[in-house]
């Protein structure tokens, strides 16, 4: 069976990088692209995080997801209220994998939490409990290289080197997880979410 990767870039845009990867200032990028597939990705209406990336996975429009923001109202209440995977009922790439026994993982793809049985799944952003991945046993992997979901250091209105430093040890972190998952696991399908670009 074939191994099928997805390395989803969020925020980062073609328009830069080709000429960067031309220029060979993205050389891991660059044989990813030669030895690959790539494209731009028409982003859902409204183009957000939320459903933007559950648009990719389930392959369904805001309006059939029914969620079109970080944020959505509460009518019964009359109150905001904060999504998170619970809100999202379509089903998922790996889903539909998993019914015919095909393993998958899916690494920091954000509205992921609570994270799905259906795959080996550490949640992406928003995440709102500790509970953020699954199966159980992966934690001594989480554990190994200090995996975070968010940033300790929130990127200021300055852009300083430690901060650039800290975002960038967070991105290696996800390829860091995802070896050490490959060595441990037979999977199939790979997702993984580069997230915090936009603040980079």
């Amino acid at each position: 069976m074939h191994t099928v990767v997805v390395i989803g870039l969020d925020s980062a845009t073609w328009n830069l990088l080709i000429p960067w990867i031309n220029e060979n200032k993205l050389e891991t990028l660059k044989k990813l692209v030669e030895g690959g597939t790539y494209g731009y990705l028409k982003s859902c209406d409204p183009p957000v995080t939320f459903p933007a990336w559950k648009c990719y996975s389930t392959g369904k429009n805001p309006g059939k997801l029914g969620v079109y923001s970080f944020v959505g109202l509460d009518k019964e209440n009359k109150d905001l209220i904060f999504h998170t995977g619970k809100d999202f009922k379509e089903k998922e790439i790996w889903d539909f994998l998993n019914e015919y026994g095909v393993n998958s993982c899916v690494i920091n793809m954000p509205g992921t939490y609570p994270p799905s049985k259906s795959a080996i799944m550490v949640s992406g952003p928003p995440v709102l409990g500790s509970n953020y991945y699954y199966p159980k046993e992966i934690s001594k992997y989480l554990d190994e290289i200090g995996y975070k979901v968010d940033p300790e250091i929130w990127p200021g209105t300055k852009r300083n080197k430690q901060e650039h430093e800290h975002l960038k040890e967070l991105i290696r972190s996800r390829f860091k997880l995802a070896d050490k998952l490959r060595k441990k696991y037979n999977i199939n399908f790979w997702h993984v979410t580069i997230f915090y670009i936009d603040k980079i």
